[in-house]
C-alpha cells in the first residue's frame, strides 16, 4: 500500500483484498485518516487493534462483518473515541454476554445498528447486550432504532433516558408497531423522554388518529426533518403541512390531489425539500389549481421531487393551463423531479410556453428530471431550450 498523507476516508472490501492488507500501518501511511468503511471482515483482535488504533479515526462503518469472541471486548474498547458507528449485518460471535459495562463512548454522536446479531446467546441476553451499548453513549444525536420491539420499548421507557440522551435530535424508527395504539404510545414516549426531536424517520402503516395527535403534539413542535415511509400517509402529510411550521424537509409516499387539497392552509413556510408524489386522477384535475396555490406558499422550496409513482397514476401537471403560473413565488427552486429510476417515466406533456415560463420565473433552476413531453421532437426542442440556459435535463426510465 502506498503512502497517502491526505487520505481521510478509506473503504476496504476484505473479500477482494490481498492477505497483506492485515499488516498495513494506517497511522504511518495515512496520518489524517478519519473514517474507515470495512466490508466482509472476519478476523482476530490483533487485526482489529491494528485497524482501529489510528489516533484520528472518528467514524467506523461495518457491513457484513463478524466479530470473533476473542476480539469482542477489545473491539468495544477501541471504539471509545469514535464519533459515529454504523453497523449493518454484523455478527458478534459471543459465547456469553461480554460487553464491558464500564465502557463509555463519550464522543459517540451517531449510532446505527441494522441487522446486528449476537451469536450463541439467549434472546434476553441479546436484548441486554444491545441496550447496554446504547446506554453507554451519553451524547447521542442520531440513533437508528433498528432493533426489535421489546428492546425499543425498554429504551424509550428507561427512567434515565432523558438525562443520558439530552442531545439526541435524530431518531429512525423501523417497522415494528402494529397499530395506531402502539405507534401513539411509542411517539408519546419519545416525546416525553427525548424532548425536542429535530429529525424523525418513521416506517409503518399503522398510523391513525391517536398517532397523528402524538406526532403533531407539543414535543414535536421543532421538527425540521420528517421522513414517512408507508403507503397510507395522506392524512399524516396533510396534518404535518398544516401544523409543523418549522419543517424544512418532508419525505412521504403517494398522496392524492384530492386528499392534499382538503384541510386548512399549509404553515410550513420554511420547507426547502419536498419529496411527495401528488397523484392526480382524471376526476381530480379540477383540484390542481388549489394544490398549486398551496405549493406557492412554500417560498423557500429548493427541491420538489415527485419521483416515485406508477405509470398508470396521473401526476400533478406542471403546465400553465393547469395552474403552473401560481408558482412564480418559488424563487429558490433548483431541482424538479417528475420520475425516479425505479419507476416507468410518465410524460409531463410540457410545451415550449411552459418551459419558457419556468426559465423566466425560476431563476435558480439547475435541473429537471423526467420525460418533458413524450414526443421525441418536442423533447429535443425543450432540452435544447433548457440547456441553452444551463439547466440539466435527465430522463430517468
Amino acid at each position: 500500500m502506498c503512502t497517502h498523507p491526505n487520505l481521510r476516508h478509506l473503504r476496504i472490501e476484505f473479500n477482494m483484498c490481498p492477505s497483506d492488507v492485515f499488516n498495513w500501518d494506517l497511522t504511518v501511511k495515512s496520518p489524517l485518516l478519519e473514517r474507515l468503511s470495512l466490508t466482509h471482515i472476519e478476523t482476530d483482535w490483533r487485526t482489529w487493534q491494528r485497524l482501529l488504533e489510528h489516533p484520528c479515526l472518528r467514524h467506523l462503518d461495518l457491513d457484513n462483518a463478524v466479530i470473533m469472541p476473542d476480539a469482542a471486548s477489545g473491539f468495544w474498547e477501541a471504539c471509545r473515541n469514535l464519533s459515529s458507528l454504523s453497523m449493518n449485518g454484523v455478527l458478534f460471535e459471543y459465547e456469553c454476554v461480554s460487553f464491558p459495562s464500564d465502557t463509555v463512548f463519550g464522543r459517540m454522536r451517531t449510532l446505527v445498528m441494522e441487522g446486528v446479531e449476537f451469536g450463541r446467546m439467549r434472546p434476553p441476553d441479546v436484548r441486554s447486550e444491545q441496550l447496554a451499548i446504547v446506554f453507554q453513549c451519553p451524547i447521542l444525536e442520531t440513533f437508528d432504532l433498528s432493533i426489535p420491539d421489546f428492546r425499543v420499548r425498554m429504551a424509550i421507557h428507561h427512567p434515565l433516558q432523558k438525562e443520558r440522551w439530552s442531545q439526541l435530535d435524530h431518531l429512525k424508527i423501523p417497522w415494528y408497531c402494529r397499530n395506531d395504539e402502539e405507534w401513539a404510545s411509542v411517539l408519546e414516549g419519545i416525546g416525553n423522554c427525548f424532548g425536542d426531536i429535530l429529525c424523525l424517520t418513521l416506517k409503518s402503516d399503522g398510523f391513525g388518529p391517536r398517532t397523528l395527535k402524538a406526532l403533531l403534539g407539543s414535543h414535536f413542535r421543532h421538527l425540521v426533518d420528517l421522513r414517512l415511509y408507508f403507503s397510507k400517509s395522506a392524512v399524516v402529510v396533510l396534518g404535518v403541512l398544516c401544523s409543523c411550521s418549522a419543517l424544512e424537509v418532508l419525505h412521504a409516499q403517494r398522496v392524492s390531489v384530492k386528499d392534499i387539497a382538503e384541510g386548512g392552509p399549509w404553515v410550513c413556510r420554511h420547507l426547502q425539500e419536498l419529496h411527495v408524489v401528488f397523484s392526480c386522477g382524471k376526476t381530480d384535475q379540477a383540484l390542481q389549481p388549489l394544490v398549486f396555490e398551496r405549493l406557492s406558499t412554500l417560498t423557500q422550496l429548493a427541491t420538489l421531487n415527485m419521483g416515485d409513482h406508477l405509470r398508470d397514476q396521473g401526476l400533478l401537471e406542471f403546465r400553465l393551463d393547469c395552474g403552473l403560473g401560481q408558482l412564480a413565488s418559488l424563487q429558490e427552486l433548483r431541482t424538479v423531479e417528475f420520475c425516479s429510476e425505479s419507476t416507468m417515466a410518465a410524460p409531463m406533456q410540457l410545451e415550449v410556453k411552459d418551459v419558457e415560463w419556468m426559465i423566466c420565473n425560476w431563476k435558480k433552476l439547475e435541473a429537471i428530471h423526467g420525460v418533458l413531453n413524450g414526443d421525441q421532437e418536442v423533447d429535443a426542442q425543450l432540452k435544447d431550450l433548457l440547456g441553452n440556459h444551463g439547466i440539466i435535463t435527465c430522463e430517468l426510465t
